[in-house]
């Protein structure tokens, strides 16, 4: 089995990174197209500034951590089901945030079986 895992820099993020509401909403949103299921949800809140949200999914997990002293958002998807695309999980995101700076994606091949990616 191939775990399909995206991780994803957007650089340059819109007035939203500081929108904890806007961006939980967003990731529900992405999670619910991937047709993953939602088990729990947390969110840690930092002093000065930043924050960061996880989904703990059936499947395994969807998390962003916002810097916003650099205009920057990380995020982490990893889903255990080849059917579902970490994809449909960013694109919401990526709206809310219009990252002027852009998206930077890798896909990190895993597997269960050693030595098969």
């Amino acid at each position: 089995m191939i775990i399909r895992h995206l991780l994803a820099e957007l650089y340059g993020c819109g007035a939203a990174i500081n929108d904890l509401q806007a961006l939980q909403d967003a990731l529900g949103e992405g999670i619910g197209r991937s047709g993953a299921e939602i088990i729990h949800q947390a969110q840690a809140i930092y002093q000065e500034h930043g924050f960061t949200v996880i989904y703990f999914l059936a499947e395994s997990h969807a998390m962003l951590t916002t810097w916003p002293e650099h205009d920057l958002v990380l995020l982490d998807v990893l889903m255990c089901n080849e059917a579902m695309d970490p994809d449909a999980v960013l694109d919401p995101v990526e709206k809310c945030l219009a990252p002027s700076g852009g998206v930077k994606k890798r896909y990190v091949p895993r597997s269960v079986t050693p030595g098969i990616d």
